[in-house]
C-alpha cells in the first residue's frame, strides 16, 4: 500500500529545517567538526530523495501545488525506481489535470503492484476523466474485488455508470453494497438521489424512511423527503416533512417560507399569513414577504389587508409593478375605479417611464367608458416612452372598442413596425380586414403568419375561418370555425361566425342555435364596451330575420 503519512513527514520536515538552519537562534557554534550541523547542500549532495519529497509535502501543505510538483520531480529523479514516489507524482499530475502523464506513471507502478486498491482507484479515476468508460469500470471492479467493503469504490463505480446513463447498473452497484453495509448513510443518500432524479419517487421515499430510522435527527433527510413529496404534489405529506425539519432547524427562514406556501396550497390561509407575519417582523424590508402577505390576504378575501400590504411595496422593488396592478384590480373588482386610478397615478408619479402604468390607467378609464381620456393617457405614455409596442397595442384595442377600426389598424401597424412577430397584432389586423371585407389576401397572409407563431390558438383559427368565409371558401371556413369552437368554447364571436356560415348554407335551425348561444354568452358579461353592444344588436337583428 502507498499511503501518505503527512503529519509524520511534516514533523520530519521541521527537524530537517531546524538542522539546516543550524539550531536555535543565538546558540554558540561548536568548535568540534563532529557536532557541525548538516547543510541542505550536504543532504542533496548525498542524492537523498527523501529530502525533496519532504519539501514537496510541505509545499503541498502550504497550498503551493506548483512548487510541490517541482520538488516531487526532483525526488523522483533522485530515485526513479521508487514505486511510492511514482505513485505520488501520478497523484499530483492527475490533480493538475495532466492526465496522460498521470496515467503513464500509474501504469508503470501497476506493473509491479496490480493488487493495490488505491492504485486501482486512481487508475479508475484517471480513465473516467479521460472518458475511457470500460477501463474505468474494470479498475473500479478490481478495487472492489480486492476490498469488498471499500465504500468509495462502489460509489465511484456507480458514478461511472451514471456518466454514461447506465442507471440500472449504478443502482445495482449501490444496492449490492447496502447488502454488505445496510447502515451506510452516504450510499443510501446516493441511491435515494438517483431514484429521485429518475422520478421513482416511491423508491426514493423508501430509502429516506430507512435513513430516518438510521439517523432520525438529520435535517437533510426531511428536506429531501419534503422535496420528493412536492414533486408528487402530495402537499399534506410535504408539509409534515417540513414541519419535522422546522423542529430540527428552527432558525431556517427558507423552511418557514416552504411551510407557509404549503399551507397556502391547502387553502389554510390563516396559518400561512401567521407565518409570514412573523417573518415580516424579523425582516420588515423584505419585499417578497410583503408581496406574499398581499397575495395571501387577497386569496383569503381580506381585501383591505391585501391592499395595505401591496401599498407597502417600495418602488425600487421588482415586485412594485405587480403590486400596483393587484391593487388596481382589487379596487376595480370592488367598483372603486376612482381609487384604482389614484393608486396608478401615484405609481406613475414615481416611475413615469413605465409603460405598464399607462396601460393600467388607460384600461381603468376605458372601464369607465371614458375612451377619449384613455387615449389621451396612451398618447402621454408614448411621449414618455416613444415607439412602445405595448402602448400602441392598447391604443389599437381602445380604438376598436370605440368602433374606430381605421385608427385601430393604424395603431396595430405601428405595433408591427416595432415587432413584426407580434402575434396578437398580426391576428388583430388580419381579422379586422376580414370583418371589413377588405384586403382579404393580406388578411389571410397575416393570420397564417400569426398561426405559424402560435399554432392551435382558438381565436386565431376563428380569424382564419372568417377570412375564408369572406373569400367565399365556405367549407374551409366551416372546418376552421368548428375547430375554433372546440378549442375556445362559449366564445360569442366564434358562435356568431358559425351562425353566419350556417345561415349562408341556408341551415336556419343551426344558424339560430349558434346566434342564440352567442347572445346568451354576451348577456352574461356585466360590462360591455361599444363594440360588444353593437354586436348584440347585430345578432338580435339576425335572429329577427329568421
Amino acid at each position: 500500500m502507498f499511503h501518505s503519512k503527512r503529519i509524520f513527514l511534516l514533523l520530519l520536515v521541521g527537524i530537517l529545517s531546524f538542522s539546516a538552519c543550524g539550531g536555535k537562534k543565538g546558540a554558540q557554534p561548536s568548535s568540534s567538526k563532529k557536532n557541525k550541523p548538516t547543510s541542505t547542500k550536504a543532504i542533496s549532495d548525498k542524492g537523498n530523495s527523501l529530502y525533496y519529497y519532504l519539501v514537496s509535502e510541505l509545499q503541498a501543505y502550504q497550498g503551493s501545488a506548483q512548487n510541490s510538483l517541482f520538488y516531487l520531480d526532483k525526488a523522483f529523479k533522485k530515485d526513479s525506481s521508487s514505486s511510492y514516489l511514482a505513485l505520488q507524482k501520478a497523484y499530483e499530475l492527475a490533480h493538475g489535470n495532466k492526465l496522460d502523464g498521470a496515467l503513464e506513471l500509474a501504469l508503470k507502478v501497476y506493473e509491479k503492484h496490480p493488487d493495490d486498491v488505491e492504485l486501482n482507484l486512481l487508475l479508475g479515476k484517471i480513465c473516467s476523466a479521460k472518458q475511457f468508460h470500460d477501463k474505468a469500470v474494470i479498475y473500479y471492479n478490481k478495487a472492489i474485488k480486492l476490498d469488498p467493503k471499500r465504500e468509495d469504490a462502489y460509489q465511484l463505480l456507480a458514478r461511472q455508470y451514471l456518466s454514461v446513463s447506465q442507471v440500472p447498473q449504478a443502482i445495482a452497484t449501490l444496492e449490492y453494497f447496502l447488502k454488505i453495509d445496510s447502515g451506510s448513510l452516504a450510499t443510501r443518500y446516493f441511491l435515494a438521489n438517483i431514484y429521485t432524479t429518475e422520478k421513482e419517487f416511491s423508491k426514493a421515499l423508501r430509502q429516506y424512511e430507512i435513513l430516518t430510522d438510521l439517523n432520525p435527527d438529520d435535517p437533510k433527510i426531511y428536506a429531501f423527503m419534503g422535496e420528493v413529496y412536492l414533486a408528487q404534489k402530495d402537499y399534506s405529506k410535504a408539509l409534515d416533512a417540513f414541519l419535522k425539519l422546522k423542529q430540527l432547524v428552527p432558525s431556517d427562514m427558507s423552511v418557514d417560507i416552504k411551510i407557509a406556501l404549503l399551507y397556502y396550497e391547502q387553502k389554510d390561509f390563516a396559518h400561512a399569513i401567521e407565518i409570514f407575519q412573523g417573518l415580516h417582523q424579523q425582516n420588515p424590508k423584505a419585499d417578497r414577504i410583503i408581496y406574499y402577505l398581499g397575495i395571501l390576504n387577497q386569496e383569503a378575501k381580506n381585501t383591505e389587508a391585501a391592499l395595505s400590504w401591496f401599498a407597502q411595496m417600495p418602488s425600487t422593488s421588482d415586485l412594485f409593478i405587480e403590486s400596483v396592478a393587484r391593487q388596481a384590480l382589487l379596487l376595480k373588482n370592488d367598483k372603486k375605479l376612482d381609487e384604482a386610478i389614484s393608486v396608478v397615478n401615484a405609481a406613475l408619479a414615481k416611475k413615469n417611464k413605465q409603460p405598464s402604468f399607462y396601460d393600467m390607467l388607460s384600461s381603468l378609464y376605458a372601464s369607465k367608458k371614458e375612451y377619449q381620456k384613455a387615449l389621451d393617457i396612451l398618447k402621454t405614455g408614448l411621449a414618455a416612452v416613444p415607439h412602445n409596442e405595448q402602448l400602441y397595442f392598447v391604443m389599437g384595442v381602445t380604438y376598436e372598442k370605440m368602433g374606430q377600426w381605421k385608427e385601430s389598424i393604424e395603431s396595430m401597424k405601428k405595433v408591427l413596425e416595432a415587432n413584426p412577430s407580434n402575434v396578437q397584432a398580426l391576428n388583430f389586423v388580419g381579422y379586422t380586414y376580414a370583418e371589413q371585407n377588405m384586403n382579404l389576401d393580406e388578411a389571410l397572409s397575416l393570420v397564417q403568419k400569426a398561426l405559424q407563431l402560435k399554432p392551435g390558438d382558438g381565436f386565431m383559427i376563428d380569424s382564419l375561418g372568417w377570412v375564408y368565409f369572406r373569400k367565399g371558401n365556405i367549407e374551409e371556413a366551416l372546418i376552421h370555425l368548428e375547430k375554433a369552437n372546440k378549442l375556445t368554447p362559449k366564445e360569442p364571436t366564434i358562435l356568431e361566425h358559425l351562425g353566419d356560415v350556417y345561415l349562408f348554407k341556408k341551415d336556419k335551425r343551426k344558424a339560430l342555435s349558434y346566434f342564440e348561444q352567442a347572445l346568451f354568452e354576451l348577456g352574461k358579461k356585466e360590462e360591455k364596451d361599444v363594440s360588444e353592444e353593437a354586436q348584440i344588436r347585430k345578432i338580435q337583428e339576425k335572429i329577427g330575420s329568421l
